[in-house]
């Protein structure tokens, strides 16, 4: 097997996309490039977090970040279904973005996307947060709370 048949086009377009979404900070961009997402694809996925992030702005007093939460996890989890993974764990598709937005399923650092991506386009200051065998995310900056997307946003200490 040569070279050719190992790297095409395609995937040289999507190291091309995933290089410029990366440095234009366009999280969702960079993990569609990664999976190789078609335009239709890309379209839905970004109306898709863009719809959610207007139903979290819709819910009222979203200004501590205690609120923040609490609306992140009304939208994705208790009326979207987001929920952590629990069969077949190590299966592709709970590291795809487009499989996991259809889904409602995934691994921690997947799922934590989703909340980050939903909770910037709501204009909170949401971060991932790396710990030891797991990924969660901070909502309301560095003093923030911090919630565990993958358990169904459990607030933790």
């Amino acid at each position: 097997m040569d070279n050719a048949q190992l790297w095409s086009e395609h995937d040289e377009l999507c190291l091309e996309t995933f290089t410029l979404s990366r440095q234009q900070g366009d999280m969702l961009g960079a993990l569609m490039a990664i999976e190789g997402v078609g335009q239709e694809q890309a379209e839905q996925c970004r109306q898709d977090i863009s719809t959610w992030g207007e139903q979290v702005c819709d819910l009222a007093e979203v200004g501590t970040p205690t609120q923040q939460a609490s609306a992140l996890k009304t939208v994705l989890f208790e009326t979207l279904g987001f929920t952590g993974v629990q069969e077949d764990y190590y299966h592709p598709d709970n590291s795809h973005i487009t499989k996991v937005l259809k889904r409602r399923q995934g691994l921690p650092i997947m799922l934590s996307g989703v909340w980050i991506l939903v909770g910037e386009y709501a204009e909170f200051d949401v971060r991932g947060v790396g710990m030891p065998g797991h990924f969660i995310i901070q909502v309301g900056g560095t003093e923030g709370l911090f919630v565990d997307p993958f358990h169904e946003g459990k607030l933790l200490s």
